[in-house]
C-alpha cells in the first residue's frame, strides 16, 4: 500500500518540477522575442519541437491520443488565457 504522505510529496514535487519548467519556457521565449524572433516563428518551433519530445516518450500512438486530448482542450477554452486575443462564441 502507498503511503498517502509520499504520494503527496511526489505529486507536489513533479508540480514544483512543472511550473519550473514553465517559468524557463517563457523566459526563452522573452529572450527570442529581444532577439528579434516573432510570436508565431516562435510558438511553432515551441509546438514541432514539444510535439517530438511527446512522440520520444510516448511513441507515435501514445502521442497521437495525447494531442487528440489537447486539440478538445483547445476547443473547450482551457488554453485560452483571459487577457489574451478575444475568442469567437459560438
Amino acid at each position: 500500500m502507498t503511503d498517502l504522505r509520499s504520494s503527496l510529496r511526489v505529486a507536489g514535487e513533479a508540480d514544483t518540477e512543472r511550473r519550473a519548467a514553465i517559468a524557463f519556457v517563457l523566459e526563452a521565449f522573452d529572450a527570442a522575442r529581444e532577439a528579434g524572433i516573432g510570436d508565431q516563428a516562435l510558438s511553432r518551433a515551441a509546438l514541432f519541437q514539444a510535439i517530438m519530445q511527446i512522440v520520444d516518450e510516448l511513441g507515435e500512438e501514445g502521442a497521437a491520443r495525447f494531442l487528440l486530448t489537447s486539440a478538445r482542450g483547445v476547443e473547450r477554452g482551457y488554453y485560452t488565457r483571459c487577457e489574451g486575443p478575444a475568442r469567437a462564441i459560438n
